[in-house]
Parts: structure tokens; C-alpha cells; sequence
């Protein structure tokens, strides 16, 4: 075997065994990635949703504690607006309302108020019809709702005695909601506390994830807002990138085209 033979044949084995050790590097590494891209979806959306949870908290709070008190059963059968200018309306901005209404056990308006000082969203923004349902299954609700200023988060509450905590007995003395508009501003804040790229959207409308092509580092999830009969109305669409996975794409870019170029000119010497 002549000398310029064997180099070919040395040097095909050599170029073989580059390409296999670049496939199975790639091979691994790409399992390597999917199973920590899910791991770090999975922690970020359960970081999201502790987050989400949080910032909801007030809301819950305020629908909770004021209707298991009975100077709210005697505001609403003594219709008390000086009593709820006091303790109603001073209570949006200290559970980070943005609107409040009170309605009577037969479902009739009795007082609200909001942030803006205006008539705007003067009746809960659903059907009266629609109180009924919303406490078919328990005292309270939580739902979201499209509005003439946008996007609400809504809950409420039966409004019971105070020997009555749970809200479980058979005494209703009318019902309490409360709302958040989900401004700009609110969805900002969101999007920093959580670290996410944050769209919120109608259900429905095509959605971009930016997540989907495989080939950036992109953690995308989406969290559905229901409404009041338990269909989506609209999607949360959080989106983050992660630090320093780029170089890694451009390597393993590299690395896969390198290997298809070898692999011809491998075929060639043998």
C-alpha cells in the first residue's frame, strides 16, 4: 500500500471518528437541553404562578374578611352610604382595588365605588342574572371579565354574620365583589416581578410563542383567565429568555454543519 494511500485511508478513519463524536456530542447534548429547558419551564411557571398568586391576594383578602362581619349585614339592610364611604370606598387602595359593588340577597344594587371617581362601571359588569350562578357551587367566586375600560379581575362573596367564617350557613344577607382593572401598568408590574415577556390576550386570538422553534432559549407559557362561566376569556403569554444559552446554539450550529460537510468527503476517501 503506497504511503499516499495509507494517509487517505488514516486520515478517512480519523475524519469517521470526528463525525461520530461530533454526532454523539450533539446526540447527548441536545437531550442534555430539552430535559433542562423542561426543567426550568416547569420551576419558572410554578415561580409565576406563587407570583400571580400573590399579587391576587389582596382582592381575595378584601372579599373574604369584609363578609363575615355584621356591620356589613347592617349596611346592606340599612343602605349606610356615610358607613360605606368609610369603610368601602377607603378600602380600594388598601387591597389594590380598583372597583367594589354591594348587592342585596334579591340581587338588587345597593352601593359601589371605584378608584376614578366617576360613574364608570357604576353595576358589576355582568348580568344580574348571572349572581345566581356564580354562587351555585360555593360563597365565593373568582372570574375574569372584558369591560368598557378593559380587562377586570372580579371575586366575590356571600355576605354572612361573623359567627359565620366559612360561609357555609344558610343565612345570605347580600353579596359583595370586587374588582381589578388589569391596566398596562398592572401587567407591567407583572412582568417584572416574574422576569417574564408578559401579553395578555383574548382567548381566541392567534398567540406568537416565541418558544416553539427549538432553536433560541426561550421559556414560553401560557395561563388562562377564566371567566364567570368557567370559560377562558382571555391568556397570559410569559415569555423569558435564558442567559448565555445563545453560545450554545452557535456552537452546536457549527458543529452540525461541520459534521454534514464531513460526511460526504468521509464517504469520498473511502
Amino acid at each position: 500500500m503506497r504511503i499516499t494511500t495509507k494517509f487517505f485511508v488514516l486520515l478517512s478513519v480519523i475524519i469517521s471518528l470526528f463525525s461520530a463524536i461530533s454526532f454523539l456530542y450533539l446526540h447527548t447534548e441536545n437531550r442534555r437541553l430539552a430535559k433542562f429547558m423542561e426543567e426550568q419551564k416547569t420551576y419558572r411557571q410554578e415561580n409565576f404562578t406563587k407570583i400571580y398568586d400573590l399579587i391576587g391576594d389582596p382582592l381575595e383578602t378584601w372579599a373574604f374578611d369584609y363578609t363575615w362581619w355584621n356591620d356589613m349585614v347592617d349596611f346592606v339592610q340599612k343602605n349606610d352610604i356615610a358607613w360605606a364611604k368609610v369603610n368601602l370606598d377607603q378600602g380600594l387602595a388598601t387591597f389594590k382595588a380598583t372597583d367594589h359593588w354591594t348587592y342585596s340577597v334579591n340581587y338588587s344594587y345597593v352601593y359601589s365605588g371605584n378608584n376614578r371617581g366617576d360613574e364608570s362601571l357604576k353595576e358589576l359588569p355582568l348580568p344580574l342574572n348571572t349572581i345566581p350562578e356564580l354562587f351555585r357551587r360555593g360563597p365565593f367566586c373568582h372570574f375574569f371579565v372584558y369591560t368598557s375600560l378593559g380587562l377586570m379581575e372580579v371575586r366575590g362573596s356571600v355576605i354572612v354574620q361573623d359567627n359565620d367564617q366559612a360561609h357555609i350557613g344558610d343565612d345570605r344577607y347580600g353579596y359583595f365583589f370586587v374588582g381589578r382593572l388589569w391596566t398596562e401598568d398592572h401587567i407591567n408590574d407583572l412582568a417584572s416581578v416574574t422576569q417574564n415577556e408578559i401579553q395578555v390576550l383574548p382567548a381566541g386570538e392567534k398567540i406568537v410563542d416565541r418558544g416553539s422553534d427549538g432553536l433560541n432559549a426561550i421559556i414560553s407559557f401560557q395561563k388562562p383567565l377564566i371567566g364567570w362561566d368557567g370559560s377562558p376569556v382571555a391568556v397570559i403569554l410569559a415569555q423569558s429568555e435564558i442567559p448565555g444559552f445563545q453560545k450554545f446554539y452557535n456552537v452546536k450550529k457549527h458543529l452540525s454543519i461541520l459534521f454534514l460537510e464531513l460526511m460526504p468527503d468521509t464517504q469520498i476517501l473511502i
